[in-house]
């Protein structure tokens, strides 16, 4: 069973006690992009031939690799199953996951009598967005992020980039994502896409989007949802 259904893409917004995933679905069910996030610690970010994924009943699951078990240290593996979603007119829906953390103890010396792998199984709800059409609009780069000091003020943030669609009367709005991820230091942003609605002229078009917000938060990235980028945030002082 494929995780989604449909042409829409999908992006998994997780969180548990002491960690954020995030998580990358194409149409065809196979996980782009998976963004691992420990509050207060590292964040590790895999994407193509290093995440091993597959799909069977339960849904969709995606390992990647923490720890290689370099310097006879212990293998460690994440594993997360994304339950199957068929996406409608609905932006996004509630959803539950399960991850794993998986420990190999170190071969160094040879195997010792006991368990050879210790499990952490990780209770995990958020919201999965619907509404990535690939191929079809909203790609977008060019992108530029910077924090705005200059007198009088206030200082602002401000985030600009430029979208490609197939034809004219799209329109582009990025808005705060709520909630907001672990790092306080990373801004989340959705990025809306609107269809045309009335005539539609020939050719694609380049649409320029826009967002500004008087903050003194000094963020580092802002990342727009779904699917990235993080822009580094540059100071203007």
């Amino acid at each position: 069973m494929e995780a989604t259904m449909g042409k829409k893409g999908l992006l998994f917004d997780l969180h548990g006690t002491r960690l954020a995933i995030e998580a990358e679905v194409d149409a065809g069910g196979a996980v782009e992009r998976l963004r691992y996030s420990v509050r207060g610690g590292e964040t590790r970010e895999f994407a193509g031939s290093e995440i091993s994924s597959g799909t069977s009943d339960e849904g969709t699951r995606a390992t990647v690799m923490l720890e290689s078990g370099a310097a006879d240290g212990p293998i460690v593996r994440f594993t997360v199953t994304l339950p199957p979603v068929v996406a409608g007119d609905e932006d996004s829906f509630d959803v539950t996951a399960a991850g794993l953390r998986s420990t190999h103890r170190s071969l160094f010396g040879g195997p010792r009598p006991g368990p050879q792998v210790s499990y952490d199984a990780i209770d995990l709800t958020g919201v999965v967005h619907c509404g990535r059409v690939d191929g079809e609009a909203g790609t977008c780069d060019d992108w530029y992020a910077s924090h705005d000091h200059m007198p009088p003020g206030p200082a602002t943030l401000r985030v600009r980039g430029t979208c490609r669609c197939p034809t004219t009367g799209y329109s582009v709005e990025l808005r705060r994502h709520e909630p907001q991820g672990i790092n306080p230091k990373d801004l989340l942003l959705d990025k809306v896409l609107t269809p045309p609605s009335g005539v539609i002229g020939p050719g694609s078009s380049d649409v320029e989007v826009r967002y500004e917000e008087p903050t003194d938060v000094e963020y580092d990235t802002v990342t727009i949802l779904p699917g990235g980028p993080s822009i580094p945030v540059q100071e203007v002082q």
